[in-house]
């Protein structure tokens, strides 16, 4: 058993009121670990009894977006939003195809929002039960479908959700009880699955779409947007584990939320998922910066000794400003390759 594992089960081994937990097969170190600044799981059924008490320290199985639905809507046009939460949140335009009795192609329209309230739970689980999470967020879906201009409400999946059962507490975390779209990427959209206890998302939180093509970014760029002017999004940019059969829905255009987590990430992630200037389509929001080729980073003592360990190579003056470094991406790609000498 990993160590990951080990701690969440010996956490909650240490209440009296700890039944079980399940480990499923995407149980991994959530991306929103970054945010949080301590470690988030992602990947679990947890069973408790009512008097289990929750406290911060539970969230490492406890997913802080808490009642994330996936709501599919009859048709709907695309409109940018920035009416989203931060992380792991979605709206847009999806299309699904299907062959009729006489062999033609028939594409449906639907418009998805996949949002989710904060969890900042603590007491006694049984004070914590409420019906009313499902019923607040799939008004927000609505909102935003609205938006869209979208039709009736097709279907609502939840995961992060905490079921009453027969004298336990179930929590879903990043796994469906029942039927529910499953998300392959934000990219390549969702897989509708009808099965019992299964997971909801196929997201490898630690690896994301890099050195990519002009071609490449101009396609992300033109279907997916994003509040800011960042070049790159971790939610967008997040790669698949793999595929699942089900029913198909392809995002044609699609508003994500966004990842207040650059600042955290490292100068390898930075290089590797910053496009160069000279791929960025004409029009792109980006920041003066990063049209002359240049990534921000956090100032950090180790990135500061590397930067100047250079100097005698480079004019590193002036690079520093209110707690962030502004490095040429060749200077970048110098500090990353002293490090792997």
């Amino acid at each position: 058993m990993s160590t990951a594992r080990k701690t969440i089960e010996a956490h909650l081994a240490s209440s009296p009121h700890f039944v079980s937990v399940e480990f499923l097969d995407n149980f991994q170190k959530d991306h929103n670990s970054l945010i949080h600044k301590t470690d988030v799981y992602k990947g679990m059924i947890v069973t408790v009894k009512p008097e289990y008490v929750l406290s911060s320290a539970d969230i490492m199985w406890l997913h802080p977006n808490i009642a994330q639905c996936r709501a599919v809507y009859e048709g709907g046009v695309y409109q940018s939003t920035e009416e989203l939460p931060p992380m792991n949140a979605s709206v847009g335009i999806y299309q699904t195809r299907n062959i009729d009795a006489i062999g033609n192609e028939v594409n449906d329209t639907y418009t998805i929002v996949d949002t989710h309230l904060r969890q900042s739970w603590k007491g006694p689980v049984q004070s914590i039960y409420s019906n009313k999470y499902q019923t607040e967020v799939l008004a927000k879906c609505k909102e935003q479908a609205d938006c869209m201009g979208a039709g009736d409400l097709v279907s609502a999946s939840y995961t992060n959700m905490l079921y009453k059962g027969v004298g336990d507490f179930h929590f879903y975390n990043t796994a469906y009880k029942d039927k529910g779209l499953v998300l392959v990427s934000p990219l390549v959209g969702y897989k509708m699955v009808d099965a019992k206890n299964h997971i909801s998302d196929l997201i490898d939180e630690s690896t994301h779409l890099s050195n990519l093509s002009r071609s490449a970014m101009e396609s992300i760029y033109a279907r997916c947007d994003w509040e800011g002017n960042e070049l790159i999004n971790t939610y967008a940019f997040k790669q698949s584990t793999g595929d699942i059969a089900g029913t198909h829905y392809r995002p044609l255009q699609i508003s994500v939320s966004s990842t207040p987590i650059h600042k955290y990430l490292s100068l390898q992630q930075h290089i590797d998922m910053t496009p160069l200037a000279e791929n960025v389509p004409d029009g792109q929001k980006m920041h003066e910066y990063a049209q002359e080729d240049e990534i921000k980073v956090p100032y950090t003592a180790k990135t500061m000794q590397q930067l100047l360990d250079l100097r005698d190579e480079f004019d590193v003056i002036n690079m520093y400003d209110n707690k962030f470094l502004t490095l040429p991406r060749h200077i970048v790609e110098r500090i990353l390759s002293k490090e792997t000498i």
